[in-house]
Formats: C-alpha cells, sequence, structure tokens
C-alpha cells in the first residue's frame, strides 16, 4: 500500500455514511474535512463545513446554494474530493461549483450510495424485479429521477470524476447497465461503528419485541405495517408489534436497544443500509432484502439476517419462521460479530484507499 496520509474532503454525510468514513480515513492516517447539510443520521459537530439555512421554503433552497458558494475558499487544495450523492451538487450553482472543484483539486470520485438517473433509468425502467414499483411510484421518480436536469449533472459529475464507487449491488448494476459503466469502479460496503453506548438489551418482556421505524413508500413500510396487523391478530400472546416515528439518532439507538426484532425495508436488493447495520451492531435480529446477487457483489456467501422480499406475505412468513425456529439471541450476536468484521471502518477505508491511490 503507498503512503495513505493523502488529505481527503468529503461532500455530503448522506445518512451518517460520510461522518463515519471521515472518521475511518482519519484512523488510517487521513486528513479529511466533511461538508454537509443534515439529516437524522447526521451529527452537526461532525461536519467540519455545515450547510445549513436559517430560513424556510424557497428562501430557504436560496440560502443553501449561498451559503456553499460562501464555503469554496476552503475547498482546495485536497488529494481526493469524494462526492458521496449527486444531491448536494445543488441546481443553479453546479457548473461553478464542479469546475472549482476539478480545477482546484487533484481528483475526483463518485460515491453512488442512493438513488440517481442511472440507477432510475437502468434498473427502475427495466423492471428491475427487487425494486419496488406501481404506477404512483413510477410517477414520482420519473419525476424525480428522469429530468434532463439530473440526467446533466450526473454527466458532469462523472466527467471530472476518475471513478465511481457504488455501495451496493443494485447501484452497481444500474450502472453496470448504463453508459457510465466504463467509469465504474469496485463496490465497497458501507464501513460502521457500533455506538459506544452499544450493549444489548434484553427484553424484560415475555412477548418478542418486533419494530419498524417508519419510512417511504418506495422503502415498503406501507406493507409492513399490513404484515403486522395481520401477524399482531395471529402472534397476540408470543409478539408485540411497534410501528415508529422517526426520531432522532440518539433516541433511535435507544430504541433498537430494547427491542428484539428489527423490521428494515423490503425494497431493495441488499440488506446494507445504516438503519440495518445499527440494529445488527447492536446484537438485534434484522429483517431486510437479502438477494443472492446481492452477496455475491460482497464475495459473500450468506449475511446473518432475515430475509424479506416487497411483498405482504413474504414479511408475514418472514415473522413466523422468527418466532418458530429462530434462536434470536444467538442470530443477534452472529449478526454484532458480522458487522463488527465485515463492516469494520478500518478494512473499508483501506479498500476506498486502495481505489484513490490507483489515480493519483
Amino acid at each position: 500500500m503507498p503512503n495513505k496520509q493523502l488529505k481527503c474532503l468529503i461532500l455530503e454525510d448522506y445518512s451518517g455514511f460520510g461522518v463515519t468514513l471521515k472518521k475511518s480515513l482519519i484512523h488510517s492516517g487521513c486528513t479529511v474535512k466533511l461538508l454537509s447539510t443534515t439529516d437524522k443520521y447526521s451529527r452537526e459537530g461532525d461536519i467540519d463545513y455545515l450547510i445549513k439555512p436559517r430560513s424556510v421554503g424557497l428562501i430557504s433552497k436560496v440560502e443553501l446554494r449561498i451559503r456553499f458558494l460562501m464555503k469554496l475558499p476552503f475547498l482546495v487544495s485536497y488529494d481526493v474530493v469524494l462526492i458521496t450523492n449527486q444531491s448536494i451538487i445543488f441546481k443553479g450553482i453546479s457548473w461553478l461549483v464542479l469546475s472549482w472543484l476539478s480545477f482546484f483539486n487533484r481528483t475526483i470520485f463518485l460515491s453512488v450510495c442512493g438513488m440517481d438517473s442511472v440507477t432510475f433509468r437502468s434498473s427502475f425502467m427495466s423492471n428491475f424485479k427487487y425494486f419496488r414499483n406501481n404506477d404512483l411510484l413510477s410517477k414520482e421518480r420519473n419525476k424525480r429521477y428522469n429530468s434532463r436536469w439530473d440526467q446533466a449533472i450526473i454527466k458532469s459529475i462523472v466527467s471530472r470524476s476518475s471513478r465511481v464507487i457504488p455501495i451496493t449491488y443494485e447501484y452497481a448494476e444500474g450502472w453496470r447497465q448504463s453508459e457510465y459503466s466504463n467509469f465504474l469502479g469496485p463496490t465497497i460496503p458501507l464501513p460502521f461503528y457500533s455506538p459506544v453506548c452499544a450493549e444489548t438489551v434484553n427484553n424484560s418482556n415475555k412477548k418478542i419485541h418486533f419494530y419498524h421505524g417508519l419510512s417511504r413508500e418506495d422503502k415498503g413500510s406501507d406493507l409492513i405495517v399490513k404484515a403486522f396487523d395481520k401477524c399482531n391478530k395471529k402472534y397476540s400472546s408470543v409478539a408485540f408489534f411497534e410501528i415508529g416515528e422517526r426520531l432522532p439518532l440518539s433516541e433511535f439507538i435507544k430504541k433498537i436497544q430494547s427491542i428484539d426484532v428489527l423490521v428494515d425495508q423490503c425494497t431493495a436488493a441488499s440488506y446494507g443500509s445504516m438503519t440495518t447495520l445499527l440494529g445488527m451492531s447492536l446484537g438485534k435480529v434484522v429483517m431486510t432484502q437479502n438477494a443472492s446477487q446481492a452477496l455475491l457483489e460482497y464475495n459473500l456467501d450468506s449475511a446473518p439476517v432475515i430475509t424479506i422480499e416487497n411483498s405482504v406475505e413474504s414479511i408475514v412468513n418472514a415473522i413466523s419462521y422468527v418466532l418458530d425456529s429462530v434462536d434470536i439471541k444467538q442470530l443477534g450476536e452472529e449478526a454484532k460479530v458480522f458487522v463488527d468484521t465485515f463492516h469494520a471502518p478500518s478494512k473499508i477505508a483501506e479498500r476506498y484507499l486502495t481505489v484513490f491511490h490507483q489515480y493519483l
């Protein structure tokens, strides 16, 4: 491995990914700064250049752009700029921002860790079977991800990037089927630090506690709610089914500590969301999608999760299997060990550094 002490800039936290990767690279000897907006997984203290408007509505969008432009003088002389998702390159200032980044820094990489126009056009429009499609969702996605703007910004970013690095099979497959396949680098899973407070909390309630944190329809929350309703009628004597609202990260961690089984999204091919990894790191049984192709993308034979698909019947059957056949404590312990080893930040940082050095 060449000298690892690179100066890196990460653009956008994106559900905790940017913060975790920043810490991973720092521990590997790099100097790293993070510019980001915020979401429920973000801790503002971990963000070096915070882009946060004080206003609301349309004015906040203008303010976001102004605040980003005010940070440009600090975004210079980096060996590596990693854009974790194209959403941070705001419409109206994209040409200036990308020109600045490419001129004043050595190289740019794009991480594919969320939906974009390439994945949408390659996967959704070809009925990629792991994603959920219906008329309403298709219309919403088409408006959001198939616009000329989205296609143009991706083209502009890729033209300035050394490589595109996906985090899961579904993103890698979407880009493999696109006109940008020659830019595709290796698929690198998410790094994950187990919370400092991470201790498995035994559920004092004799009933098995299933939990789902409410999310969007395109992640399958409506299907999970229906499955919970059915199972609550069938298994009310042995299990408790809870649907939770969105919580700040600290409260969400406490909630996950108190449950037995976390039911995450059911409309993706891979298990590797930040929520799934959090549940696993806390020693919980996690139910999520886990396609064989997704495992092959990571060169894995298996992962210690309970597989569900995007249908009510699949979720109900999986819950029945957990109640009838799964040693919850043992599977939870296996899940924690798996995250601590396969998603170990030091290992993930080494993989990123290997790619970075190839193009410096």
